[in-house]
């Protein structure tokens, strides 16, 4: 690709400089302006014109690019401006391979060993559907963070539910999704979510105005990740058991790009105070999940 007067280098030498660059096939550094912010534009230029972009704000520093399509001289040209930031800044990594996924480090030598090591699978097809691992509860009963933490309450009081919200769960219940089954059965539906509920995270605060009342396997476009993430309600309803599973999953929101979403999940039987079951799901968004994403 051939630009003209458009090359704007950032400042090497000051570990902290500020700016907004995009990194061309050749490996030169562009002014950001010169590609449109709407998503057909920088398509174009990821996916067409073999660019990274580069964010450099006070905290942290973002790089985006695809696996498949940007050059090696324009990766190689962020990763070179990875390595003049100063110790201690965030690093982002944002890359599409199959969806768009996110990964974060405090460490420049292991953000730069990550692009090096996502670079193999250029020619790779990602799998872009679901993977659901079931772990042990032993990993969530007596520690710390969210979902031990919901456990825990779960054990103090298995009567939680009540049609305002999840009253036995406290502040808990704003990172909580609550499921009856309808009454056509055997499908469940959205019957509280919480404001800060992983899923409200993910699809936003108008899904969830819509989906409240709505079959779980149903809510949004992607049926296939829907009906796969909704069978275990119920596997939990039948059992009574409480299931903890790791998921990785590639999730297709209208009108906007796939992502992929990494997430620990804790969904736990209860009843109402009526003595109706329900199914309570309490999910972590984390890049730590035990699911490979790219293997070495």
């Amino acid at each position: 690709m051939r630009f003209q007067n458009v090359i704007e280098m950032p400042d090497m030498g000051d570990p902290h400089t500020l700016g907004r660059w995009w990194t061309d096939d050749a490996g030169r550094y562009i002014r950001h302006g010169c590609v449109g912010r709407d998503r057909a534009a920088r398509r174009r230029a990821f996916c067409y014109l073999g660019m990274a972009e580069i964010v450099a704000a006070r905290q942290e520093v973002t790089v985006r690019w695809s696996v498949r399509d940007t050059a090696a001289p324009a990766i190689m040209s962020a990763a070179h401006f990875l390595t003049t930031r100063a110790p201690g800044c965030l690093i982002s990594l944002e890359y599409e391979w199959g969806a768009w996924n996110r990964e974060v480090f405090t460490s420049r030598a292991a953000a730069l060993a990550r692009i090096a090591t996502i670079g193999r699978y250029r020619h790779t097809r990602p799998f872009t559907g679901t993977k659901q691992v079931q772990r042990d509860l032993s990993a969530v009963v007596g520690g710390s963070g969210l979902l031990s933490a919901a456990f825990t309450a779960w054990e103090r009081t298995r009567r939680a539910f009540s049609p305002g919200g999840l009253d036995g769960f406290g502040a808990l219940a704003a990172y909580a999704l609550a499921f009856r089954e309808t009454r056509q059965g055997p499908q469940f539906a959205f019957a509280h979510i919480g404001a800060a509920a992983g899923a409200v995270q993910v699809f936003g605060t108008a899904w969830a105005r819509t989906a409240l009342g709505r079959r779980c396997d149903r809510s949004q476009p992607d049926f296939e990740y829907d009906e796969r993430v909704c069978a275990t309600y119920r596997q939990v309803s039948d059992s009574a058991e409480p299931v903890y599973d790791h998921i990785l999953a590639v999730i297709r929101r209208a009108g906007d790009d796939a992502i992929w979403v990494p997430y620990r999940r804790l969904v736990l039987p209860m009843r109402d105070r009526l003595g109706a079951p329900i199914v309570v799901s309490v999910c972590d968004v984390t890049q730590d999940v035990d699911i490979p994403f790219m293997p070495a």
